[in-house]
């Protein structure tokens, strides 16, 4: 994405491994599948003024995208 020039950003930190959630507790390992989605979760950029050419650029780069 960022090859593409599209901002796409870090989405997700499980509760459990949050400061309040480590502080309570929590710590690596307790919830593998929660961590796993968490580490393969982004947030794209679709707002409401993103026009449609923008918006087609962002789904052929999610598409394209190869792990």
């Amino acid at each position: 994405m960022k090859a593409r020039a599209i901002h796409a950003v870090f989405h997700y930190l499980p509760l459990h491994l949050s400061e309040v959630g480590r502080r309570h507790g929590g710590c690596v390992g307790q919830c593998p599948v929660t961590e796993r989605i968490s580490d393969q979760l982004i947030r794209l950029p679709f707002y409401y003024a993103l026009g449609a050419a923008d918006q087609q650029r962002v789904i052929e780069a999610v598409r394209a995208f190869r792990v």
